[in-house]
């Protein structure tokens, strides 16, 4: 839906990103690029310790 906004001229790709980024915000209590950086993280323990990853508990890890 927001693509036809876009297509259309409705809205623009910034006003999509900004609108994006609030929710993302208001949902998961963090920025998107702060996400983004956890979840590399967690990967990387994942990989590199499995059992260090798991002793973290689940809602910490959710993606």
């Amino acid at each position: 839906m927001l693509q036809a906004l876009r297509l259309l001229e409705f809205l623009s790709q910034e006003a999509i990103q900004a609108m994006i980024e609030q929710e993302h915000q208001r949902v998961f209590d963090e920025t998107v690029s702060e996400r983004r950086a956890r979840n590399r993280k967690l990967a990387e323990i994942k990989a590199t310790s499995p059992d260090k990853y798991f002793d973290i508990p689940a809602i910490e890890r959710k993606p």
